[in-house]
């Protein structure tokens, strides 16, 4: 297999006059994302111990917008504009140059010299 991703077909809900809607979901194989997981470790230990409102404790269902504004001001006095960009076919259309970028820049936290780091905090 050259690429380890799946696609898979999902429905979407809809008004009941509204046509059925079927949408492409990207699956890859457990077994990827824990080898991702294992070298990835120290960043993803960083990321959940940051004082920071990013990722965990920011979701928008807990009120991460809300969390997010207070946050900003205590921090960044001196920042009074922020913007966040989002769309609704991000999967569909994102460049795969972008993807790419990404990828090498993850690639740089993981080594490979110094063992498995303990999962442990």
């Amino acid at each position: 297999m050259k690429y380890w991703n799946y696609a898979h077909a999902r429905s979407h809900l809809g008004k009941a006059d509204d046509p059925d809607k079927i949408g492409v979901v990207f699956g890859v194989p457990k077994l990827l994302l824990m080898v991702e997981a294992m070298f990835l470790w120290p960043l993803i230990r960083d990321l959940l111990e940051r004082d920071g409102p990013m990722l965990w404790g920011f979701e928008t269902l807990r009120g991460g917008w809300y969390a997010t504004y207070n946050w900003f001001p205590t921090k960044h006095p001196n920042c009074s504009t922020y913007l966040a960009l989002d769309w609704k076919q991000f999967d569909k259309r994102a460049q795969f140059s972008i993807i790419d970028d990404i990828h090498a820049i993850i690639k740089t936290y993981i080594d490979f010299d110094n063992g498995y780091y303990p999962t442990k905090f």
